[in-house]
């Protein structure tokens, strides 16, 4: 999204521009949910030319505060590519001291990276950057929006070591890929199947986030996954851990919010991260900390905000959550925006340290 995040069109004319192009890529996203035909992928991994250009700070107005609450803004980068695949970045996980961005597009792509950083963590840019169409269980390319709408990425020890777990929106799953997938066309394996078919959750704001709890959690090695939003008739969030059986909780929903992600600290407290759209006040972006021993079947979730950031910060669509820990052993969070593949709006990339 242009605008008054850019800190390039300041006053009213920013703000408007701003609304307008979230409301014309929300859009969008929802006509291609049901209209779009598929994209040809190409399939296996190829290169692509990444440009970009270090945001100012986080507040527009005053960029050279860094601090915000319990969050210190290390840096932000903006993300530009010729290559019409490239977008649409709904799901995010880092390696290597957050250095190496895997991630997932709502058009059933994978995009990798190498992120350069300074000696104080801040983001100077990207290399490496590849792309490659995820496959289905049939060995290739998912076609529909229905079975390739990726949401939700996350890492986890699995049966035959690390694997990166995917979560679909239309066909509502759980898919495990093997860590080298995205480069190497790996397929996967179905790990969960919401329960209720189709009709158990609404079909373009179904699971958005998933996550696997940590060792330091009572819930160590569950999956834990929540839908951006309830059914019509549904006041929270629905939210599902998945281990032996599976069994259901909530995320409350407050002010309007959707949820976008899920990610865990290493003590096992949830990070949930929320979008909100409207006319009046535009995107906002709203993250959210939960105690670990609060996450169980029949829990109603609400947390505490750790940051609420609306048009007066560098925002976008923000999606893709991911954490990891810098050569100091500091907590990193990465937050990157779903630009909807709209000229109009931006692929943001954020990092943050949390004290």
């Amino acid at each position: 999204m242009t605008g008054a995040g850019r800190g390039r069109r300041p006053g009213w004319q920013g703000w408007a521009l701003a609304v307008a192009a979230l409301a014309a890529g929300l859009v969008s996203a929802a006509a291609s949910s049901a209209l779009a035909e598929p994209d040809i992928l190409p399939k296996g991994a190829f290169d692509l030319k990444i440009r970009t250009r270090a945001l100012p700070g986080f507040s527009v107005g005053t960029p050279a505060e860094t601090r915000f609450g319990r969050l210190t803004f290390l840096g932000g980068l903006e993300l530009e590519s010729e290559t019409d695949h490239f977008g649409s970045l709904s799901g995010l996980v880092t390696l290597d001291q957050g250095r190496t961005l895997i991630a997932v597009s709502d058009n059933g792509m994978w995009f990798t990276a190498r992120l350069a950083t300074d000696a104080a963590g801040k983001p100077t840019g990207v290399s490496g950057a590849r792309m490659s169409a995820m496959l289905g269980t049939d060995g290739e390319p998912m076609i529909g929006k229905w079975e390739s709408d990726a949401e939700g990425l996350t890492l986890r020890d699995g049966p035959n070591g690390r694997d990166l777990l995917v979560s679909f929106e239309g066909h509502h799953r759980v898919m495990a890929y093997p860590l080298d997938a995205p480069t190497a066309n790996g397929r996967p394996a179905l790990v969960w199947n919401v329960p209720g078919g189709p009709g158990a959750l609404r079909g373009n704001k179904s699971l958005e986030g998933v996550a696997v709890a940590p060792k330091a959690s009572p819930l160590a090695g569950t999956i834990v996954a929540a839908a951006e939003r309830g059914r019509p008739d549904a006041a929270d969030h629905p939210g599902f851990l998945v281990g032996a059986k599976t069994s259901t909780f909530s995320i409350a929903r407050r002010d309007d919010f959707d949820v976008t992600d899920l990610a865990f600290l290493p003590n096992g407290n949830l990070l949930i991260l929320e979008r909100r759209f409207n006319w009046v006040d535009g995107v906002r972006m709203r993250l959210l900390e939960v105690p670990a021993g609060e996450i169980r079947a029949g829990a109603r979730l609400v947390g505490t905000t750790l940051i609420d950031a609306d048009m007066r910060f560098q925002i976008d669509n923000m999606e893709g959550l991911a954490v990891d820990s810098d050569d100091k052993g500091a907590t990193i969070l990465t937050i990157v925006s779903d630009d909807n593949r709209s000229v109009l709006q931006r692929t943001l990339l954020l990092r943050f340290r949390l004290d």
